[in-house]
């Protein structure tokens, strides 16, 4: 599992992420008729990072934002 947390390290944070997407509006206009054109069921997000993970663990939903857990513990947070 110590590649999970290696490429979710890698991904910028919210901040870093929106600052990157640059030039959105044709981009979006064209993601937008391509959904269109299979009826709206998909749909994008900008992937960043909440945290940095340690071996073992995994940012999963608790609350009201995403945090480690150490995998196979899904009740207590690190």
């Amino acid at each position: 599992m110590a590649a999970v947390a290696q490429i979710y390290n890698t991904l910028p944070t919210l901040g870093d992420a929106n600052a990157r997407f640059v030039d959105r509006e044709p981009t979006l206009r064209e993601l937008a008729d391509l959904l269109a054109q299979y009826g709206n069921i998909f749909g994008i997000c900008l992937v960043h990072s909440h945290c940095k993970l340690a071996d073992g663990e995994i940012c999963s939903p608790k609350g009201t934002f995403p945090s480690p857990n150490r995998i196979g513990m899904s009740s207590s947070t690190i």
